[in-house]
């Protein structure tokens, strides 16, 4: 299964998924890949495949901090029963303070490391 279900979340659900996903991986792997390849040319010139996968994962823990606001939106828009958009949940989050919008980026960083560490 996939996940995405139309019957569930209807056609705007999954538009809105999709979005969101987008609005995220596109800045992720505009900062990712010059950083890899800059890192990757500068320390791994002999193309050693173990060190380009390190220099990957630090290039993409870089990315994925920097991105760690637009995922908390978009996390927070795929939890939505109510079929929010980018501009009520952006709102939401300024009028929860940023000690809300803080502990969710932390949330959202203690899951991918966690990932890491289980590696």
């Amino acid at each position: 299964s996939s996940g995405i279900n139309a019957g569930d979340t209807g056609s705007s659900g999954i538009n809105a998924e999709y979005g969101t996903t987008v609005m995220r991986e596109i800045p992720f792997a505009a900062i990712q890949y010059p950083i890899w390849e800059k890192l990757r040319s500068q320390y791994n010139p002999e193309g050693n495949g173990f060190k380009s996968g390190l220099l990957g994962s630090i290039a993409g823990a870089v990315a994925g901090g920097v991105t760690t606001p637009i995922d908390v939106v978009k996390t927070r828009i795929m939890l939505s029963t109510t079929g929010e958009g980018v501009v009520t949940v952006v709102r939401q989050l300024l009028s929860e303070g940023f000690g809300s919008f803080l502990m969710d980026c932390l949330l959202e960083l203690d899951g991918c490391l966690s990932v890491v560490l289980l590696l």
